[in-house]
């Protein structure tokens, strides 16, 4: 006997002997990754243009974010 339950972004459907998700996990995978990578980067960046400015500022908050 199968069940679907429908859910705001996908479904859930219980078959005889398995159970299978349906949603869109995988882009908000790609998407998390993404902004981490994005900040990671300007983290960096903030950071090396610490070396050019000498503003404390930029040291600090580079460090935090990358």
């Amino acid at each position: 006997m199968k069940q679907t339950f429908k859910l705001k972004k996908g479904e859930i459907l219980f078959d005889e002997d398995k159970i299978i998700i349906t949603d869109d996990a995988k882009k908000q995978k790609w998407m998390l990754s993404l902004i981490i990578c994005f900040g990671t980067i300007y983290g960096i960046e903030t950071f090396l243009k610490y070396f050019k400015t000498g503003d404390n500022f930029d040291f600090w908050y580079g460090i935090i974010i990358g």
